[in-house]
């Protein structure tokens, strides 16, 4: 059985289709088969477009209804290591991904309007804990934020106070990200790029730590 991840927020513009793009090909990278679920049709770079282009091989599904999500998703986790669910900001589709996803992802930038959408994110993720009995595992990442952002702080501060596991890496603000998508690549690939990959490795070995190579976590 596969792992489902479901990326999602109630705020459009915080990375969610960036992350679950980059999640799937760094999966990819490290050869484990993987299933792409967009959800998010109104995003200006989808993350179906964006991996469709660079990974043409990687399966990708269309769904834009939270009763086919539902109906769809636990077929899909037989189908791959894992499924990457990137959604749209109705809280109906992310209640439906919670439900059924084993790891949440809940992406927030940094300002005073996003914490708003943060304690209801965490709302709509806390409502499938009930259920399902603390599940799925939830973290919160600090994503387009700057070291020296001002705000930065406040959201750390946010999700200590909700309770929330917030990841240890931060994906901080570069324009290397949008370029790669409009050049259908990841910044791994871009040599004068790859010091921004290294974001991405702890990001994704922090919330999947089942993919660090061994000789790496004896170290």
């Amino acid at each position: 059985m596969g792992t489902i991840i479901g990326i999602a927020s109630v705020k459009g513009g915080v990375g969610k289709s960036t992350i679950a793009a980059n999640a799937v090909g760094w999966l990819a990278r490290h050869g484990r088969s993987t299933i792409l679920v967009d959800c998010d049709e109104a995003s200006n770079r989808t993350s179906s477009n964006w991996v469709g282009e660079a990974l043409p091989d990687v399966p990708i599904r269309l769904v834009g209804d939270a009763n086919e999500l539902w109906d769809q998703l636990p077929a899909l986790r037989t189908e791959a290591d894992y499924v990457v669910v990137d959604t749209p900001g109705t809280s109906e589709m992310i209640r439906q991904v919670f439900m059924r996803s084993d790891i949440a992802i809940i992406p927030t930038k940094a300002g005073k309007a996003e914490a708003d959408p943060l304690i209801a994110s965490v709302r709509l993720l806390r409502q499938a804990q009930e259920i399902r009995g603390g599940r799925p595992k939830p973290h919160v990442v600090l994503s387009q934020v700057g070291k020296r952002f001002r705000n930065t702080r406040a959201m750390i501060e946010l999700a200590e106070k909700l309770q929330m596991p917030l990841a240890r890496t931060a994906l901080y603000f570069t324009p290397r990200h949008p370029e790669a998508c409009d050049h259908g690549t990841f910044i791994w690939k871009v040599n004068e790029a790859r010091v921004f990959a290294a974001d991405l490795d702890e990001l994704f070995y922090e919330i999947l730590p089942e993919t660090r190579p061994k000789r790496a976590m004896n170290e």
